[in-house]
């Protein structure tokens, strides 16, 4: 079952979130629901604060939900998709392939994020140090 907006869209915002869905461009997405925005600079950041509106969220989380239940091509699809790669890929010594296939199935599974999240660096100032200059 999908989920179901709470509060309308505007039609502004329908037209982000549907042109969003079609590539996930926010940039492009905003520029198209918004064509007096002209700075990409602009455009980008506002797509990002539109996508964290609980309405447009929604409305993508429940569009998206029909889609998979309209193609079948849900996130266990994928991921044993790209399993079933990897494992042909391993069993035929075809590394290449079974390569590709781990890494979009760790990116699918967001795995790089969490190793990028983790090995940024941590930087500790203290207040001397800020004093000085350092």
């Amino acid at each position: 079952m999908s989920p179901k907006p709470n509060k309308k869209l505007t039609p502004n915002q329908k037209i982000f979130a549907d042109e969003w869905l079609k590539d996930r461009n926010g940039k492009r997405a905003y520029k198209i629901a918004y064509p007096s925005v002209k700075k990409d600079e602009t455009a980008r950041a506002n797509a990002s604060r539109l996508l964290t509106k609980a309405n447009v969220k929604l409305y993508i989380s429940a569009k998206l939900a029909k889609l998979a239940d309209k193609t079948g091509v849900t996130q266990e699809y994928v991921t044993n998709g790209f399993k079933t790669i990897a494992d042909w890929g391993l069993g035929l010594e075809d590394k290449q392939k079974a390569i590709k296939a781990l890494e979009n199935l760790g990116k699918h599974l967001g795995l790089y994020e969490k190793d990028n999240v983790q090995r940024a660096p941590v930087i500790v100032l203290d207040a001397e140090s800020i004093k000085k200059g350092e």
